[in-house]
């Protein structure tokens, strides 16, 4: 690892106010080290080689320490697989640990089992993979032993970091060269005792260090979230001014991409795509040519575990004189919607990754992954399930701001769409979401989706001013942000200001990667509005809510209102035969979205239409 690569800045007394008693302890190591060498030295007649590998029980007890530790954040899934593969290789069964025997014996697949088609051995090897390595960064950082599986198999290698284990090519090398003579040392003896203080104090700087980033530089606490390798753009064209372009276009979808907290985006040239928080799965890269005035930008996204190609794009554009920024920044805003937002080609990958494979039990980013899974459709049978997870994340992760944020629009769902609360909760679903939206907030203030759940929370609230308010900062703060502007624009345009409101969920729809239903509703919404009653009940039949009580009451509405008795009539049934209770309860709070007394007027005459008496509202 190269330490320029690193996001440590070393201020004493400031960023590392520990940093001068941690110093003073390292010198004492140095000089504890100084001592031993010395005194080896002078009491022994010669440097033995190491021994070439751990014994076995040195192997054992390494691999309990690993899975007691909580540095080790691994699922029980994935220690599972740590122990079997260890055990085998100990019991001298390496050539059993095929992907099929892990399969069966581990994971419990049939004996049909086909590795090529289910590929959870693959994907729990990789996720150990990186588990393994986080443990190494942080907790095993001083470990004796390390165990490790090298990619392109599952068979686990067992390597020595200390004297009484640490055999190899290094020992040999040195072995060869003269450094185990005793005359040798005897020569050199102030050069290396110098150079072992140094390198005992640049480690614990650097130790220190690297364990502060990890407790200040993120609010997802111990939370795994996907890595994106952000690659330099390659220059084809070897002029100036392209060179210039491909720098500056690398530079603003790093910005563009950096915006979405669902995701760690990892800059830079190298191939580690590590950082204390997570380690790079995807890896983003591509061409520029500057043609004669004409732009060619060729990209691609990789899943860096098989090396596929999970999405490609080109984009060519006309260069003009000093539009090279509105050029950059147009490009950039299309990349960073199209990969990384929630509905996007990356969380598309990861979401049919895990149902593929799915773990025994959702860890807090896979909570997250569910959530917005639920929210691209509100089924009301995905809620109960998702809701308790993330209250499951946020009790083990209390940092972990995106989570907290989701978890305020559960309760926001919770109440708007009278769904059951938690078992034992007295507490009012709107309290429960303004607390959490408060607390994301309060933990990472740039994190979209925190300012998305105080928006939703305050409009239901009725504040209707500090909700819109607050949604404009927070589309500020990211306007790729689809979940957000479709979001803040809905809430515009019930407001009442249709024509901005409308604008902004239109944008939404153009850009998202995917249907998302509540858009498809709010657009119809829109056009009801609007008088464009065609319009209308296109949108709101390509909604894919069918599971989602509102959803029913508002396309019969709108059904109703476009003359479609027939399938006015269907919704209301649908309702009446799967929610029956809820019937009420809709029919009072949907109009009282709507702010402005005539728009409220103009949806209950719509839902008369359809069938449902103005008594039964209230």
């Amino acid at each position: 690892m190269q330490l320029k690569n690193c996001p440590v800045r070393l201020q004493i007394g400031s960023e590392l106010p520990g940093f001068v008693p941690y110093i003073h302890q390292m010198g004492t190591v140095a000089a504890e080290t100084r001592d031993s060498l010395l005194k080896g030295v002078a009491d022994s007649p010669g440097i033995q080689s190491p021994d070439a590998a751990p014994p076995p029980e040195a192997i054992r007890a390494e691999l309990r320490k690993i899975i007691a530790s909580g540095g080790f954040a691994a699922t029980e899934r994935s220690r599972k697989l740590l122990e079997f593969l260890v055990d085998e290789s100990l019991a001298g069964r390496g050539a059993r640990i095929k992907a099929y025997c892990i399969g069966t014996v581990v994971f419990g697949r049939p004996e049909s089992f086909d590795p090529q088609k289910d590929p959870i051995v693959r994907i729990e090897a990789a996720r150990l993979r990186r588990d393994l390595e986080h443990y190494y960064l942080t907790d095993g950082i001083a470990d004796p032993v390390v165990i490790d599986i090298p990619k392109g198999g599952y068979v686990p290698r067992f390597t020595s970091r200390n004297n009484d284990h640490s055999g190899g090519a290094m020992s040999k090398a040195m072995a060869a060269s003269g450094v185990f003579d005793r005359g040798w040392w005897k020569e050199h003896l102030p050069s290396v005792v110098v150079a072992a203080c140094i390198a005992v104090l640049a480690l614990g700087v650097f130790a220190y260090a690297f364990s502060h980033v990890q407790r200040q530089s993120t609010s997802s606490g111990a939370v795994q979230i996907p890595g994106l390798l952000v690659k330099p753009l390659s220059d084809l064209t070897h002029s100036q001014d392209s060179a210039v372009l491909a720098q500056g276009l690398t530079e603003r979808i790093i910005e563009k991409t950096s915006r979405f907290k669902e995701l760690a985006v990892i800059p830079g040239d190298s191939d580690t795509g590590q950082t204390p928080t997570s380690v790079a799965r995807y890896e983003f890269g591509g061409t520029l040519r500057d043609d004669g005035g004409q732009l060619l930008v060729q990209t691609r996204l990789v899943d860096r575990m098989d090396g596929r190609v999970i999405w490609a794009d080109s984009f060519d554009v006309a260069l003009q004189p000093r539009q090279l920024f509105n050029v950059e920044t147009t490009i950039a805003d299309q990349i960073a919607t199209r990969i990384a937002e929630p509905s996007g080609i990356l969380f598309e990958a990861e979401r049919r990754m895990w149902l593929e494979a799915p773990p025994d039990n959702l860890d807090a980013y896979l909570c997250t992954l569910s959530a917005y899974v639920y929210r691209a459709s509100f089924a009301a049978g995905k809620f109960a399930d998702m809701r308790n997870c993330l209250e499951q994340a946020v009790a083990q992760h209390p940092d972990y701001a995106t989570a907290w944020a989701l978890l305020s629009l559960a309760y926001v769902d919770e109440y708007r769409f009278f769904y059951p609360a938690p078992q034992n909760s007295t507490t009012p679903p709107l309290t429960r979401a303004y607390d959490a939206a408060r607390r994301a907030a309060e933990l990472d203030p740039g994190n979209v989706r925190a300012q998305q759940a105080l928006m939703m929370t305050l409009f239901f609230r009725k504040e209707y001013s500090r909700a819109l308010e607050v949604g404009a900062k927070a589309l500020a703060l990211n306007p790729n942000d689809v979940e957000l502007k479709g979001d803040y624009g809905y809430r515009l345009a019930l407001s009442g200001n249709w024509n901005d409101g409308c604008r902004l969920v239109q944008q939404a729809m153009d850009s998202s990667a995917r249907k998302i239903a509540y858009i498809n509703t709010a657009l119809a919404l829109c056009r009801l509005y609007e008088d464009d009653l065609p319009a209308a009940a296109r949108l709101i039949t390509q909604a894919d809510a069918d599971d989602n009580p509102a959803y029913h009451m508002v396309a019969a509405a709108i059904l109703a209102e476009a003359g479609d008795a027939a399938g006015a009539l269907e919704h209301r049934q649908w309702l009446e035969k799967n929610t029956p209770r809820q019937i009420d309860g809709l029919l009072a709070g949907l109009p009282e979205r709507l702010v402005r007394p005539i728009d409220q007027a103009r949806f209950k005459e719509a839902l008369h239409k359809a069938g449902f008496a103005p008594s039964s509202g209230g």
